[in-house]
């Protein structure tokens, strides 16, 4: 930090002055400048360590500003001072004027003037010299680094951040954890050496403990290497609880999510928590970087503990809030649809990096789906109420999380019957997700399909839709397959003049907001009057909603095949962004050549090949059985280093893990590495795998059928594996010795 003029005469060395001059927004002390450009970077590399939260120049407490030494003399151990006593009796005339001495570590000999602030201290942090004088420090308490592991003797030897994980174990994370040694800084706690032992001084002392720091202390144990999960449940029955009505809500909700963190299982930590929120809940924000209504439905969520009365109290802020709110466009929903937990304040109150948690793949980001059950009858109470907007957020939250609840169909014909005759005051992408959310469920609604077709042909309507718009469409009535060659036309149309203004704006070059045109200047979902142009998840989802109907159009197809080739023809960097997601590449190829096989198909397959073995490593079996070995027979340059890398993924793949797939894919798999000319070795090993006999090209081209593929000579050839692979895709009992899966499994081939 740089003062000031004159900050040097006034504070002398001591940083603990500069940082005053930061913490203090009003400070005279500080250059505005450069004040601001060092919390700029003081905020960018607290990102950058993924810290809990982000807080630029938070005005510290005494125990935290002790602390502050201890980075110094973890970063510059050999710059540790210790002072020398004063050698005036011994001749030194000149030491006072000098000031006071301090002997580095390193063994060097510093001095620092007598009129500094620092050479009050007795030992120095260091953080620079500058020839014999210290020119960055502050004042260190040796007690202290000791706590911290740091040996003044041998500060060399500190293990940095130390790990719990070292020792490992859960009898060790009890206490050893150096998370705890901060919160204790400047207490007469004495020697404590055991869970039990802070247990019990935070009980005899709880104003040494106001109830941020519990808070803070229980956080920093849950997200230590190796929490105590027996330490922070007593945390909260031994501490909170008895104190409880020190707590803010707020505050509260922080140590549940730090329990679901710290993957605590105690029902009665969670409940007396729940009780004790309770009363709170009603004075929550919907979402924020403390506790709020988001960061405390994902921690009983993630900790698999669906409390009724949270859940009910929940429910109720839940719905009452999509009552009181009046969205402008789908995006403002965010904010009170507080059961998605995909959000920029995750970070803060959930898993390091996000909501992700061992529970994602079950509920894929939302809540719990007893909360979704408590909500569904309450929201439909006041449906008449809540905005259409509102309506369609809310029910792709329901179709998203793919939560099933009794008399779903009815709840959603319910949304139908408030939404569709009021589809006119949607909003672009309302529009859109209103007949997205009913593709995604599969529930072919007559009333939402034909509002949202006439709304759609509307000639201002169409012009406003965007790429991801056109696409949301196209795919949700593909989902349920009703067609209307009308609205294909009409959407394949305005796609063609937003490919060719994606092309003239090089959008593939980085789709996100970049796409402009004159009408999104007002669109309050777009960005500077720029929306997100095709990409390979739109033009995926355009590809498929036209293959499900057999409808072609060469124009949109041509442009497709020039959008895409430019994209893939570009730096290598650029490339990587648009393939984020490579599975999609697979997807968008495989479509393609089931839409049109002419040679400009195999020039964008040949542009497509390097690219396509580069992220092989990433596809899984079913990407490559159901979309990429398809449409590589189809349209794939007979490249032999590309078939070799296909045929290699798909074997290591094949011999890892059996993947459950369908059998019509399978044995159009099959066909198609003969077409390409791949090792009867390979052939046989997919063969196998799906555990079926030779298939005739009618049977190839033929859909999966419900009843078993199998016949009894290629059961009984089945190995352990392949039985219990065929058992569990008819969901059978997979569990037993090998002549109980063959029984098991042709008695199911028989009936």
């Amino acid at each position: 930090a740089r003062a000031a003029e004159g900050g040097r005469k006034l504070a002398g060395a001591d940083l603990e002055a500069r940082l005053d001059a930061l913490q203090n927004p009003r400070s005279r002390e500080a250059m505005y400048q450069v004040r601001e450009r060092i919390l700029k970077a003081s905020e960018q590399m607290q990102e950058k360590v993924d810290l809990r939260k982000v807080s630029v120049a938070p005005k510290q407490r005494d125990w935290e500003r002790r602390s502050l030494s201890v980075l110094i003399a973890w970063a510059f151990p050999e710059l540790l001072a210790q002072a020398i006593p004063s050698r005036a009796s011994k001749g030194h005339k000149t030491d006072r004027a000098r000031g006071r001495h301090f002997r580095l570590v390193n063994g060097a000999e510093v001095s620092i003037a007598e009129k500094d602030p620092l050479s009050k201290f007795d030992a120095l942090a260091v953080a620079s010299v500058s020839g014999d004088k210290v020119f960055w420090g502050m004042g260190a308490d040796l007690d202290l680094l000791r706590n911290y592991g740091i040996d003044p003797s041998e500060p060399l030897k500190h293990k940095v951040l130390w790990r719990d994980s070292e020792k490992g174990g859960e009898d060790h994370a009890e206490f050893a954890s150096k998370q705890i040694s901060r919160f204790l800084a400047g207490k007469s706690c004495g020697s404590i050496q055991s869970a039990e032992d802070l247990l019990a001084f935070m009980s005899e002392h709880p104003v040494e403990f106001p109830p941020r720091d519990v808070a803070d202390l229980i956080w920093d144990v849950a997200r230590s290497n190796n929490p105590s999960k027996s330490l922070l449940a007593e945390l909260v029955l031994q501490i909170v609880v008895p104190r409880v009505k020190e707590f803010a809500p707020d505050v509260l909700v922080e140590i549940a999510s730090a329990m679901a963190v710290g993957k605590v299982q105690h029902l009665k930590v969670y409940k007396d928590l729940a009780e004790a929120i309770l009363p709170g809940v009603k004075d929550l924000e919907f979402d924020s970087e403390g506790g709020n209504l988001a960061s405390l439905l994902w921690a009983y969520t993630e900790a698999m503990q669906p409390y009724q009365k949270l859940f009910e109290a929940l429910a109720t802020r839940g719905r009452d809030g999509l009552v009181e709110f009046k969205p402008k466009v789908l995006s403002d929903l965010r904010n009170p649809c507080f059961w998605s937990f995909h959000r920029a304040s995750s970070k803060s109150w959930g898993q390091r990096g996000g909501t992700h948690s061992s529970r994602d793949d079950a509920f894929s980001g939302f809540a719990h789906p007893k909360f979704f059950s408590i909500l569904a009858p309450l929201v439909r109470e006041r449906l008449q109420e809540i905005h259409p907007i509102s309506c369609v957020y809310l029910m792709w939250s329901f179709s998203k999380s793919e939560a099933k609840m009794p008399d779903q169909d009815s709840f959603f014909d319910a949304i139908a019957s408030r939404v569709a005759p009021d589809v006119m005051n949607l909003d672009r992408c309302g529009l859109a997700m209103f007949c997205w959310n009913f593709g995604r469920s599969k529930y072919n609604n007559a009333e939402v399909f034909e509002a949202v077709e006439k709304e759609v042909l509307r000639t201002e309507r169409l012009a406003e839709l965007t790429p991801r718009d056109l696409a949301n469409i196209a795919y949700a009535f593909a989902m349920v397959k009703r067609q209307s060659p009308e609205l294909l036309q009409a959407l394949a149309g305005h796609g063609c003049g937003l490919l060719r203004d994606g092309l003239d704006q090089q959008c593939y070059k980085f789709p996100n907001k970049s796409l402009a045109r004159e009408i999104y200047v007002d669109d309050f979902s777009a960005e500077d009057g720029r929306v997100d142009a095709f990409d390979m998840s739109s033009l995926s989802e355009m590809f498929f909603g036209f293959v499900t109907f057999n409808f072609k159009h060469d124009e949109f197809l041509d442009l497709a095949d020039e959008y895409i080739t430019k994209a893939l023809q570009q730096p290598a960097v650029n490339v990587e962004r648009l393939l984020r997601y490579p599975r999609l590449l697979a997807s968008v190829l495989r479509a393609r050549s089931r839409l049109r096989r002419d040679e400009k198909g195999r020039e964008l397959f040949k542009i497509a090949a390097p690219h396509v073995v580069r992220v092989l490593g990433q596809l899984t079996a079913r990407n490559l059985v159901e979309d990429l070995i398809p449409a590589w027979a189809a349209l794939g340059p007979r490249d032999s280093y590309a078939i070799a890398a296909i045929s290699t993924r798909l074997e290591y793949l094949l011999r890892s893990s059996l993947e459950r797939l369908p059998a019509g894919a399978l044995a159009r798999a099959i066909k198609s590495l003969q077409d390409l000319g791949a090792e009867k070795k390979l052939v046989s090993t997919l063969q196998r795998a799906s555990a079926g006999s030779p298939v005739t090209d009618e049977e190839v081209l033929a859909e999966p059928q419900a009843s078993l593929p199998y016949s009894k000579a290629s059961v009984e050839a089945m190995t352990v594996v392949q039985l219990r692979t065929a058992l569990k895709s008819a969901d059978l009992k997979t569990t037993g010795k090998k002549s109980e899966l063959l029984e098991r499994l042709l008695a199911a081939v028989k009936a």
